[in-house]
């Protein structure tokens, strides 16, 4: 048997190529963050609006597959360090959820989150 490729690697790509699409439809630019450099962001978009660059730019993590959903909610598990990290983030953090099953995507913003919630990084998500 030779090297392996993990499934859930196949399944985070899906919700990641799904926001690119969006992203990339309305002529924004999004730019992924290869696995290696990837401490807490899997992206960043930066907005256009018609054909003129902003200068707006979001840092997205985006997680994908069905195990993130519930009929009712869906979830961006996280561990306190990235909860400080995203809080301390210079631009805002957006958390995007993508299920598969559905072939839809939910979002949240990370930083009004945690924001409303300040005892989350206190106690951890």
């Amino acid at each position: 048997m030779g090297t392996t490729k993990l499934k859930s690697s196949a399944m985070a790509k899906k919700g990641v190529n799904y926001v690119r699409d969006i992203i990339e439809s309305s002529n924004s630019i999004f730019h992924e963050v290869h696995q290696e450099n990837d401490y807490g962001n899997d992206a960043f978009i930066e907005l256009v609006e018609g054909e003129d660059v902003r200068g707006i730019t979001l840092a997205v993590q985006v997680k994908s597959g069905a195990s993130f959903c519930t009929k009712s909610s869906c979830s961006i598990p996280a561990s306190k360090q990235h909860f400080e990290y995203w809080k301390s983030h210079s631009l805002p953090i957006i958390g995007i959820v993508y299920d598969p099953n559905e072939k839809i995507a939910y979002w949240t913003n990370i930083k009004d989150h945690i924001e409303s919630k300040p005892d989350a990084i206190v106690n951890g998500p």
